[in-house]
């Protein structure tokens, strides 16, 4: 008979060995490891660094980035992606993840569409899966008794609100329902299956200081009747507490596992040139801390960079450095948004309708795709993701 260590030893190895900043034998100790995990494309590609981006799926991460969004956004959906998890080392090993979200602003109900001050309210729902693959349970005697499926899946609920008056706020809360299969049946005199379900939290906020906003006519570099060439930078500040909750009890409470509570804090750095009001080149810098909030605390230090031309195509770079020795880990990706080229091509101002909520909507009409690989010591794995949002 599969005991239900048996199985959380093999599930808890294959991310302690595939994902870098697993790598203290203290960390095997908790529960949910998944949880940790980052499946953001344009977050791997930049070092796994994702509390300070803002885009369709960013408040699963940091549930103050879903206020900051809804300040230019109203619907939100990340079509459904399975990242197959280090292929060396299994073929069924998967992670999937889903999200949708919506909001108001104060912009969208009055029509404006300058101004200093904004408010919004967002609300989102993701989905997180990590499947393990199917297992056999035999008896003492190696007759197969049953086959089952085992995984890690969470559905999270996120509220959020943003302000933009000189700088731009976003703070948020994310509740978590988390379900945890790992056996079928206990082992021995366990008769209890590896099953537990449970309650977290996440909190998070970010901050924005866009300073060429602070200028009435923003940092303009050259103004000719040729047209006209602008600066942006935008430094921010974000931080996270994510997994707060209870124990995860499987068989009862004397063998519960905590979940993997963590903090993680990011710095970042972007700027752009834009000429007549479109982007031409862009380039981000940001770096991140990640803590381990269980045994010795360990942490993750990340660095990545992206570039961008003409709001079209970007490139990205990054590294992920734990603490626990020859945990080095290399990233890289790139990535394609339709609103680069509406812009180029002047769509928005041909369209007739655009005034009002319709107007609105086109202004901020976006698709987008992101990919990104890095290799570990389960080999490479590739991460890829399609995001409409307006």
């Amino acid at each position: 008979m599969l005991a239900r260590k048996c199985v959380l030893w093999l599930t808890l190895s294959i991310i302690i060995v595939g994902y870098a900043a697993s790598g203290r034998a203290d960390i095997s100790n908790a529960a949910v490891l998944f949880l940790r995990i980052v499946n953001s494309p344009q977050a791997n590609g930049m070092g796994t660094c994702v509390v300070n981006l803002v885009n369709e799926e960013s408040a699963y991460y940091n549930p103050g980035t879903l206020g900051l969004f809804h300040l230019d956004k109203v619907v939100a959906v990340t079509f459904p992606n399975s990242t197959k998890w280090f292929p060396d080392l299994a073929d069924d090993i998967r992670f999937k993840t889903w999200h949708a979200g919506g909001g108001v602003s104060d912009r969208l109900v009055t029509g404006r569409t300058g101004g200093r001050f904004n408010a919004s309210l967002g609300l989102a729902y993701s989905y997180v899966r990590f499947d393990y693959g199917e297992f056999t349970r035999v008896d003492p005697y190696g007759q197969v008794l049953s086959t089952y499926e085992t995984y890690d899946a969470a559905k999270c609920y996120t509220v959020a609100l943003g302000v933009e008056y000189y700088l731009r706020l976003g703070v948020g809360c994310t509740l978590k329902k988390i379900e945890s299969k790992l056996a079928e049946q206990g082992a021995g005199a366990e008769t209890t299956p590896g099953f537990a379900r449970g309650d977290a939290h996440d909190y998070g906020m970010i901050v924005e200081l866009p300073v060429d906003r602070w200028f009435t006519n923003g940092i303009i570099l050259h103004d000719s009747p040729g047209g006209r060439l602008d600066l942006r930078v935008t430094p921010s500040f974000a931080y996270v507490r994510s997994n707060v909750g209870d124990d995860m009890e499987y068989i009862d409470a004397a063998q519960s596992d905590p979940l993997p509570k963590m903090s993680r804090m990011g710095f970042s750095v972007a700027g752009a040139l834009d000429w007549n009001e479109r982007e031409c080149l862009a380039i981000r810098g940001v770096v991140e801390s990640e803590t381990l909030l269980l045994g010795e605390r360990p942490k993750a230090s990340k660095r990545g960079v992206e570039l961008g031309a003409l709001g079209i195509a970007y490139f990205r770079l990054g590294d992920n450095d734990d603490e626990v020795p020859d945990s080095d880990l290399p990233t890289w990706g790139f990535g394609f948004r339709l609103r680069g080229v509406i812009q180029w091509l002047r769509l928005t101002e041909r369209l007739a309708f655009a005034r009002g909520i319709p107007g609105y909507l086109a202004r901020h009409f976006d698709l987008s795709f992101d990919f990104a690989r890095w290799r570990g010591a389960g080999g490479k794995t590739q991460f890829m993701r399609l995001g409409l949002s307006f």
